[in-house]
């Protein structure tokens, strides 16, 4: 599990693919697994209409 804070208005682009190397944020990692895994993996974009904590996890992830 990660935990994240994110201010009002704040954006962040979150892995979904799990090789970002600064998880849980995407580091466009994604790119190359999709094209050397035939795979579609996007990063999921947050906007935050308010200060908010945020705990994430996904089975895709290896929680290091």
């Amino acid at each position: 599990m990660y935990k994240i804070f994110l201010k009002k208005g704040q954006t962040c682009k979150i892995c979904t693919c799990g090789a970002s190397k600064i998880m849980p944020i995407c580091d466009e990692s994604h790119k190359e697994l999709n094209e050397k895994n035939n795979t579609n993996y996007k990063s999921l974009k947050i906007t935050s209409e308010e200060d908010i904590n945020l705990e994430l996890n996904s089975n895709a992830w290896e929680n290091k």
